[in-house]
């Protein structure tokens, strides 16, 4: 065959230029896809443009198109696809094996033969109707390209706009799913169409596979044609699984008809709540318009709970009842997705019997809350019962060895620490009971509690895993534990005293023996106050000094900068902490003695007296004023003048300028002035050794060293210093 190649370029060229105008003119099409697989996207402007070169080159040109899918020409292409026809198909290999036959008998086969055959066969009634049905097929595959772009996008637009509604809603669910199928069953025909021709042009049967074998003896180009078609049977199947059956239908229907459901349980509890709310409401101001105050009767509240209790085990059983119809609708639709998408039976039987087994444990789940809410239905109103034996010693105990034995089975339980913490717990009902005797139980308690901090202290101090400065801690607490049990030691200690004075004064409180048993009784005590006084002094300096070694300790620990400078702030507020406890003093003292104040002073051991309350004369008092005497002149200050002295109580002290004062120690401190001291029975006696003022102003000046000393002792008692320069010794004193 001579091909003219200049008349086909032209040819060509002419038909592309043509194609190439129409899609610069239509580019609003450029975009528009018509039909899509896995191995061709097609435009509507490309379908277009190729049908304009198509008709064209069939017009114009002299050689055959080639078919685009098959690799052939149209008319191979064709002639393949018509005898591979249902109907023709056996006619023409029925056709083949008469030939056969004649040309065993003549020996050749001429054209009569083959026509006389095909026309008994009836193969050009077939040939017609074969080709009428491929231009149906083909014709229908192409108005599908052409038209159902339009269509699936409408259907998608509508199924999106009803999707949005569908949340809980039945209705809008079902045209959802109908709509979905609309598409999936529009794109399964068009792809049916596609396959159906592919496998009529391999001359495959209705869903035929191929054997490696039989695949293997296809040219290259049916090769292609056969993968082409199993992706079209691929896309078929993916497609068809999308749709959605009749029971799934049902079941996705069921699930928001169901979430619809739950929705509307959630406002009738919305709803129980508010009605309570009001029921309350109407119930209080019932009650203030009745005068009986603005709450709830204890029967009302009692009725409330009922009516809550009740409710609350109804929500929970319709709960459960849609719980049970949701998951049954789920495993509906899972079964159904699983057998559209072809999963072997004995596999989907396993995952259904799975989810069946979560669907048991989610109602079981609930079903328990059902259970409690009865149960906690039974106590509503038991707590307005206190029990007539729930209060008091003996309960306390009990409650406190019951949480001691379940303690005791704790992991922290089985620790020493944490033993004696239960212990401790254990003893307290007890230690409230004995705090109620006063302060003899107070002294018990301290002493039981001291006893357990002195354990856990020791038990610390001798771990080998505690810290240095947990070490220092429990020292600390061993301290304050020791000075509680002295401190407890002494109140009870006084309060007995107090008590035997409150029985001397009952018994009598008025003599002068009873009033001086009453004095020392009071003077034991001050003794014994003073004395604790000093033991928790020295106790608090202890403690101090502890608790300042830990902060310095602990706040190295932080290092850099921060550690040295907070370790420096916490030694200088600890040296002043132990600088004011050192600086405290004794308030307390002996309560009120109605003894009278003892006013008698005795100075020297010479014998004679002078009663300068009665019978002073001028000189004597002038000379205890400070001043001269009218007779002869004893210089020097007066003997009741600059006279600084302390002393137990009942001890008097002579001080004053202008004349003789007696000072009492007590607490407080008595003064009596010098104008109280005359009449009655009030007598101030000077038991002087001496016949003449020479004798006292002798004594004087003799005992010097020894007024030094006790003065100074007497300062020092007292924490003040005196004449710290003077050496008594050099003026008499013998120490």
């Amino acid at each position: 065959m001579n091909i003219d190649c200049k008349k086909e370029i032209d040819i060509a060229k002419k038909a592309a230029l043509k194609a190439g105008k129409y899609l610069r003119n239509n580019k609003i099409k450029l975009n528009q896809v018509l039909s899509s697989t896995n191995r061709d996207l097609k435009l509507k402007a490309d379908i277009e443009a190729e049908r304009i070169i198509k008709n064209i080159i069939k017009r114009d040109s002299s050689i055959d198109i080639l078919a685009e899918e098959s690799g052939m020409s149209s008319n191979a292409s064709f002639k393949s696809l018509v005898g591979n026809g249902e109907t023709l198909a056996p006619l023409l290999e029925k056709h083949k094996k008469l030939l056969e036959g004649v040309k065993l008998l003549t020996g050749e086969v001429t054209d009569e033969d083959r026509e006389r055959i095909a026309l008994q066969l009836g193969i050009p009634e077939a040939i017609k109707a074969e080709t009428n049905a491929l231009e149906v097929l083909v014709g229908s595959i192409n108005q599908a390209l052409l038209f159902d772009k339009a269509r699936l996008d409408t259907l998608k637009a509508q199924e999106q706009a009803v999707s949005k509604q569908s949340r809980m809603n039945a209705s809008a669910t079902a045209a959802q799913i109908t709509l979905s199928n609309q598409q999936g069953t529009i794109t399964l025909n068009r792809l049916q169409k596609e396959a159906t021709l592919q496998e009529q042009t391999l001359g495959l049967s209705k869903g035929q596979v191929l054997t490696q074998e039989e695949l293997n003896k296809k040219t290259s180009e049916e090769q292609q044609k056969y993968a082409t078609l199993l992706e079209k049977r691929v896309e078929i199947a993916k497609t068809s699984a999308a749709q959605i059956g009749t029971e799934e239908e049902l079941a996705k229907i069921g699930l928001q008809a169901n979430a619809l459901a739950t929705a509307q349980l959630a406002t009738v509890k919305q709803k129980q709540a508010f009605l309570a709310t009001e029921l309350k409401t109407t119930q209080i101001l019932s009650n203030v318009s009745k005068g009986l105050g603005g709450k709830l009767s204890p029967a009302q509240q009692l009725e409330a709970q009922k009516k809550l209790a009740q409710n609350k085990i109804k929500n929970f059983e319709d709960e459960l009842a849609l719980l049970n119809a949701r998951l049954a609708f789920e495993i509906t639709i899972a079964d159904a997705r699983l057998v559209a998408e072809g999963i072997d039976k004995t596999i989907r039987e396993d995952i259904i019997a799975d989810l069946e087994k979560q669907q048991a444990i989610q109602a079981d789940i609930l079903g328990l809350k059902i259970k409690g809410a009865k149960e906690e239905a039974k106590t509503v109103g038991a707590g307005n019962f206190t029990g007539l034996l729930s209060t008091g010693t003996f309960a306390d105990q009990n409650t406190a060895a019951d949480t001691a034995i379940t303690e005791l089975g704790t992991t922290s339980g089985k620790d020493t620490q944490g033993k004696l913490e239960i212990m401790n717990e254990f003893m307290s009902p007890m230690r409230d009971a004995l705090s109620e005797l006063g302060p003899e139980g107070d002294l018990i308690n301290a002493a039981q509690e001291g006893i357990l901090t002195l354990a856990s202290a020791f038990d610390v101090v001798g771990s080998s895993t505690a810290s240095a400065a947990d070490k220092m801690a429990a020292v600390g607490a061993a301290v304050t534990a020791i000075s509680a049990i002295m401190q407890a030691s002494s109140k009870a200690q006084v309060a007995e005293i107090d008590n035997q004075i409150k029985a001397e004064q009952a018994r009598d409180g008025k003599s002068k023996e009873s009033v001086s048993k009453i004095a020392a009784m009071e003077k034991k005590k001050e003794s014994i106050q003073r004395k604790a006084f000093e033991q928790k002094k020295k106790m608090d300096i202890a403690s101090a000094i502890i608790s300042t070694a830990l902060g310095i300790t602990r706040s190295l620990e932080l290092g850099g900068l921060i550690g040295p400078i907070l370790a420096a702030m916490t030694a200088a507020m600890g040296v002043a902490q132990i600088g004011i406890i050192k600086k405290q003093t004794f308030q307390g003292g002996a309560g009120d003695t109605p003894s009278a104040p003892n006013t008698a002073l005795s100075i020297g051991q010479r014998s004679s007296n002078v009663d300068v309350a009665q019978n002073a004369t001028g000189g004597e008092l002038n000379y205890l004023r400070g001043g001269s005497t009218s007779g002869t002149n004893l210089g020097g200050a007066g003997g009741a003048m600059g006279r600084k002295g302390y002393a137990n109580g009942g001890e008097g002290i002579v001080v004053g300028e202008r004349g003789p004062e007696i000072i009492t120690p007590t607490e407080p401190v008595d003064i009596t002035p010098n104008f109280a001291l005359g009449g009655g029975t009030t007598n101030v006696n000077f038991s002087i050794n001496a016949v003449d003022a020479t004798g006292v102003e002798d004594l004087l000046v003799n005992q010097r060293g020894n007024i030094i000393r006790m003065i100074r002792e007497a300062a020092n008692e007292n924490g003040e210093d005196f004449l710290t320069q003077v050496d008594p010794m050099a003026y008499g004193s013998n120490s």
